[in-house]
């Protein structure tokens, strides 16, 4: 009689290995090793790929600030780059985009190596023939900086949002949220300037050096956009995503996550859902 014994085999990476000048380090910054991961995993043609954090997986909400927050056995991809996007970084979305749909991506932790993690897999909620679900997490973005440009009406409507647009891209600014009518746009750019103070401490002097050179950016990009209007900014404030798939077939969500933050005497200065593809409610 013979015996057929299958053999796994797991092939361990360190993270930030193979630098190299002018290579994806500086422009991926925490998300390196993930993306590094990624492209070893696609390249061995992995069954999995496992990336050990400090934390458990992917949590309904910030188990740090939310007590009640639940661990989520599983999460589609969609939704976990909405997540990363708007405030839980626990994995950069070029990993996910590597990897998916052929690799499922697990995400473990090492204080505690038996628990199972969260399992990044295509859902059966992404066939829009589904049934609406409940929603997944929420989220928040901190640090954001929302920038009031009030037209001075001397450059035509569609002419004023490009300008507007093209002065931040020329900045590499980021636009997280903007909100429009006729001769005024508000827009939410993410700016660390709040945690400036101490950064040295918490990551070192080339940590400060990019925080300051953002907020020159964001300044430079604020005198060309008063051109065109006049421009008042608001800071310290943050993006509150409610994230799931089909949200909007879930008729009375939105008046729920507003309803909320209205008896908690949060004020909404922006509210953004969009289109079909779209997996989240953001304010």
């Amino acid at each position: 009689m013979t015996y057929a014994r299958e053999i796994m085999i797991w092939q361990i990476l360190t993270g930030y290995f193979g630098p190299l000048p002018g290579g994806l380090l500086k422009q991926l910054g925490r998300g390196y090793s993930d993306l590094c991961a990624a492209l070893a995993a696609v390249g061995t043609k992995a069954d999995e790929l496992q990336v050990w954090k400090e934390v458990s997986g992917v949590y309904t909400a910030d188990p740090r600030k939310v007590p009640t927050a639940q661990l989520l056995s599983s999460i589609d991809p969609r939704e976990a780059n909405e997540l990363t996007f708007y405030g839980s970084e626990v994995l950069h979305h070029f990993t996910i985009e590597q990897c998916l749909p052929s690799i499922p991506i697990r995400v473990k932790n090492v204080l505690a190596p038996h628990s199972p993690g969260t399992l990044i897999t295509p859902s059966s909620y992404a066939n829009p023939q589904s049934h609406p679900k409940r929603p997944t997490a929420v989220t928040v973005k901190h640090q954001i900086t929302v920038v009031n440009v009030h037209s001075h009406r001397k450059v035509e409507d569609a002419d004023f949002l490009a300008q507007i647009c093209k002065i931040l891209a020329s900045w590499s600014l980021n636009i997280d949220l903007f909100e429009k009518n006729q001769f005024h746009i508000s827009l939410a750019v993410h700016s660390k300037m709040p945690i400036i103070k101490g950064a040295e401490e918490r990551g070192g002097e080339q940590d400060a050096e990019d925080l300051l050179n953002q907020h020159k950016d964001l300044q430079h990009a604020i005198d060309e956009l008063s051109d065109y209007g006049n421009v008042d900014v608001v800071k310290n404030m943050a993006i509150i995503s409610l994230v799931g798939l089909q949200l909007k077939k879930s008729i009375g969500i939105a008046g729920k996550l507003f309803t909320a933050l209205g008896d908690n005497n949060i004020n909404i200065e922006m509210i953004s859902q969009g289109g079909p593809s779209s997996h989240a409610i953001r304010c």
